[in-house]
């Protein structure tokens, strides 16, 4: 599930934001680094859940 919103988030980005190039791949890096981690945290927060 969690790469289904990555794919989606990823093409709304590169839909809106890919007029400078440089910019938006230390975006993007920026992007996937806190998607990641977000997505770290919502796990572990399940996993206590459980």
């Amino acid at each position: 599930m969690q790469d289904f919103y990555l794919s989606i988030f990823t093409l709304i980005y590169l839909f809106y934001l890919k007029k400078n190039i440089f910019a938006n791949q230390l975006l993007f890096a920026i992007y996937k680094i806190v998607l990641g981690f977000c997505c770290k945290v919502l796990n572990l927060l399940s996993n206590k859940v459980e």
